[in-house]
């Protein structure tokens, strides 16, 4: 997951492109790590009303307190919306901001949750097409990925992009060292788990499906 380094916030008008009540629709221009994008929000502001040094409406009219008022909630919204996606291990991009704040969530895989509905299918068939002992194996293998997740990044879950080489082999090294478990033991939660996130990765469409 690319690390994000500079996060910014730019509120402004188009004073050329003014509504037909005289008012001008509030833009947000979302920056982050040198890549920007913007969109319109709803509210709006009487021109003559706005510093564009400040990014804010001026004077102590409650119009303009209004707008400040709103334009500090938009600031919170965002800030919270970045500490849920550290926290859930999604990378913060300007596109994923935009994204989260207008509501628009496009479905995001990540390790545990595609691991997780994997077990629970697997439970369902247990007896039928898997051992009692596979599916004690899956769940398993889940627990001790959990962990890592928590011990290495900090975080609750990763998105299925952040697994790599480096990823299986600190996993590794994580399960013998820190779970205790045998190299032979070791290489079947391996198996297990690169089974599962394959198939995820390559076919995202039968990624709810058993593996």
């Amino acid at each position: 997951m690319k690390r994000w380094t500079s996060y910014n916030l730019l509120f402004f008008i188009k004073r050329k492109k003014l509504l037909k009540s005289g008012k001008a629709s509030l833009y947000v221009k979302i920056s982050v790590n040198k890549q920007h994008t913007e969109f319109v929000l709803n509210c709006s502001v009487n021109p003559n009303l706005w510093n564009g040094e400040t990014s804010a409406a001026k004077g102590n009219s409650q119009e303009a307190k209004l707008v400040n008022e709103f334009l500090n909630s938009v600031k919170f919204k965002f800030q919270s919306i970045i500490n849920k996606m550290i926290t859930g291990g999604v990378e913060v991009t300007a596109e994923n901001l935009k994204n989260k704040y207008l509501g628009i969530e496009p479905k995001v895989e990540t390790i545990l949750s595609t691991f997780l509905d994997h077990n629970k299918k697997v439970r369902v068939l247990e007896g039928i097409d898997y051992a009692p002992e596979t599916c004690l194996r899956y769940e398993t293998c889940y627990r001790h990925i959990k962990k890592f997740i928590k011990y290495k990044f900090k975080r609750d879950d990763l998105e299925l992009s952040n697994i790599n080489h480096q990823f299986i082999g600190d996993l590794e090294f994580f399960i013998k060292s820190k779970i205790g478990c045998s190299h032979n033991t070791t290489m079947k939660y391996l198996k297990n788990f690169k089974k599962i996130t394959r198939i995820a990765m390559n076919y995202p469409a039968a990624s709810s499906g058993v593996s």
